[in-house]
């Protein structure tokens, strides 16, 4: 019996999920943090982000993440951001959704981890621009909290038709209370290199 306890116990160090600290997930007020909770590297079930109290194990709330993010070979800063608000009750986070595309959502951090709903940011910038869709890739990077209910993103991309694609990039600030966005930096347009 005790055999088959040491075997069951060693055979779980190797099928346990591999856990990441997100880089910058952790809360201003050091309360709360972030952990990408991957199985493995199989497609079928990439894995969770978790929002713990600092120095805990019990998730708080976790989100199941269906993105490039939670594979441990691109769990990287630049796959993945998070971004908290001064008060520490929400954050945005940016994840690799496909080979080309990141996107930000905003979370409310207070007790538990819900979804926020904000506009479609990638669809604004190219409505913005007269722009139907993307040609190859799209990106929506957090910068700043402006305060506790607006942040401020970086959107890009590219869209048209070869040979004639043009990249854009521009800034615009949100607001997570009513999802109202302001544009801060116009968008700027030029031809993408070859």
């Amino acid at each position: 019996m005790l055999r088959l306890i040491l075997f069951l116990l060693f055979l779980g160090t190797f099928v346990r999920a591999e856990e990441i600290p997100m880089a910058s997930g952790t809360s201003p007020n050091g309360k709360l943090c972030l952990v990408m909770v991957g199985s493995s590297e199989s497609e079928q079930h990439p894995g969770q982000l978790e929002l713990r109290k600092t120095g805990s194990n019990p998730a708080i709330g976790s989100l199941d993440v269906d993105s490039y993010a939670l594979f441990p070979s691109v769990a990287a800063p630049d796959q993945t951001a998070c971004f908290w608000a001064p008060d520490s009750k929400h954050f945005a986070l940016m994840v690799r959704d496909s080979k080309r595309t990141w996107s930000v959502g905003i979370y409310e951090a207070n007790g538990s981890m819900r979804k926020l709903p904000i506009p479609n940011l990638t669809e604004f910038a190219l409505k913005t621009l007269g722009q139907n869709s993307t040609f190859r890739w799209s990106r929506e990077m957090p910068l700043r909290w402006s305060d506790a209910t607006h942040i401020q993103i970086k959107l890009s991309g590219d869209y048209g038709t070869a040979p004639d694609v043009k990249e854009y990039s521009g800034e615009i600030s949100i607001s997570i209370m009513d999802g109202k966005i302001t544009l801060k930096e116009p968008f700027k347009t030029e031809k993408e290199e070859g």
